[in-house]
């Protein structure tokens, strides 16, 4: 169960995108993506919490757009540094990508540019880190995408820390330490708590930081990520 509550005074950012960005697009995006199971609500942006790469510590994010502009205002909370959480949102949303020549790419693809013309201001939208998409792919495996989407929903309610996220409270998902301790949980069948665990002592030993991977070539970062047990 929930027992922890993360209460960080709010921060507040200003992102100016390089390149067309939307950020209904973005909320859209998730609102249609099972396995963020991010329900359409009456918020004015995004609402999100997550595990800070790294430190593991909670962290929160109300992203709404600026007036009159395509820039984007972050608003972080919880016990994880708010640069970190700036960090994490930017690279979850793509803003950390300079799209300034994305204009000079549609005008000379027109494949690329009608599917741009029925989804403007849409950057990819990734999972909150290679930690939480691994453990998507180990949850997920031989169920249904909904099932799935509902097991990760309850761990990070049953499992994971609260962050009061502008006055709303969303739960993240389980910190690697949670799951390098997990014996059971409700749905998880076969060695998928097994696959869990290894998953947490792999991300607390930093082998899925995301810099790390980055900067390894595709081969070696691809085999790094096929040898977690449950993934390969």
């Amino acid at each position: 169960m929930s027992d922890t509550q993360s209460q960080g005074v709010a921060r507040s950012f200003l992102l100016e995108p390089d390149g067309p960005y939307d950020l209904a697009a973005s909320v859209r995006f998730l609102e249609g993506f099972t396995p963020a199971a991010y329900a359409p609500n009456d918020d004015p942006g995004l609402r999100i919490a997550f595990p800070v790469d790294g430190t593991w510590e909670p962290g929160g994010a109300l992203v709404t757009s600026a007036e009159h502009s395509a820039n984007v205002r972050v608003e972080c909370f919880g016990e994880a540094s708010p640069d970190a959480v700036l960090t994490q949102i930017r690279r979850i949303l793509s803003l950390d990508i300079d799209g300034s020549g994305y204009a000079g790419v549609l005008e000379r693809d027109p494949v690329l540019r009608s599917l741009a013309a029925r989804r403007p201001g849409l950057r990819p939208v990734l999972f909150f880190s290679p930690y939480e998409a691994a453990a998507w792919a180990i949850i997920g495996t031989r169920i249904r995408m909904t099932q799935a989407a509902a097991i990760k929903a309850r761990m990070a309610r049953d499992l994971g820390a609260a962050v009061d996220v502008g006055g709303k409270i969303v739960h993240a998902f389980p910190a690697p330490a949670v799951l390098r301790d997990l014996k059971s949980f409700p749905g998880l069948f076969g060695r998928k708590v097994e696959y869990l665990r290894a998953l947490g002592e792999f991300a607390e030993d930093r082998l899925l930081d995301v810099e790390r991977l980055r900067s390894t070539g595709f081969d070696d970062a691809k085999q790094q990520l096929m040898d977690l047990p449950g993934i390969g």
